[in-house]
């Protein structure tokens, strides 16, 4: 085994081009496995898509069939969407509180100019 400057091995050379083959192999090998990712990903996407649907068929139904009995209707009801609702309605509310406060403001401003 003969060394080279600063302790290079000249095994390095031979390894070398075995090294760079197997690197050029491996995109292509990570095209193929992605290919097939996405194929079961894009399945599963689907099979999410329909049970999603099918809840929301079923809560439909249930709050239909239970709508003479709000405490059993509610229970069909998803406890995400309310929470949705809310977050949505109190951001409404700030934002109009937002607004109220800076037509204040503004009306203020022009009264002091005025």
């Amino acid at each position: 085994m003969e060394r080279g400057l600063a302790g290079f091995k000249l095994e390095y050379l031979d390894e070398a081009s075995t090294t760079a083959a197997q690197l050029r192999q491996k995109p292509a090998r990570a095209a193929a496995m992605a290919e097939d990712a996405a194929a079961w990903i894009g399945l599963r996407n689907q099979l999410t898509n329909l049970l999603q649907d099918r809840v929301r068929k079923n809560n439909a139904a249930g709050k239909l069939v239970f709508r003479d009995r709000p405490d059993i209707a509610r229970k069909f009801a998803s406890a995400y969407e309310r929470t949705r609702r809310a977050e949505t309605r109190r951001l409404a509310k700030k934002r109009a509180a937002e607004e109220a406060a800076k037509k204040a403001a503004e009306d203020a401003a022009k009264k002091k100019e005025g």
